[in-house]
């Protein structure tokens, strides 16, 4: 299942610009979720703005603060890409005949 929501315990990647300052400051950043809040408890660190915009933040402490959910992206583990892998892809290299 890879489009379900993003929950605590996933592996992300910030993918999008921040927002408020439209800056690319955090793309790339992986990390897991350590938890989900509405408004983020707390401030922008780039702004310093109130994250009172009704939107839902993933908190880790490893990337230092509160990502909207708006800019990361699930990366969904290896057990659930297994079981969509093409069975063509599975098969064993033809020999070639000497």
């Amino acid at each position: 299942m890879r489009d379900r929501p993003i929950q605590v315990g996933d592996l992300v990647q910030v993918v999008r610009p921040s927002f408020c300052i439209g800056g690319n400051e955090g793309i790339g950043v992986t990390f897991i979720v350590e938890r989900i809040d509405l408004d983020g408890g707390s401030r922008c660190s780039y702004c310093d703005k109130e994250h009172g915009d009704g939107h839902y933040y993933a908190l880790s402490v490893v990337a230092k603060g509160w990502w909207p959910l708006r800019r990361l992206k699930r990366i969904p583990p290896l057990s659930e890409l297994e079981g969509q892998r093409p069975e063509e892809s599975l098969r064993q290299p033809v020999k070639e005949k000497a």
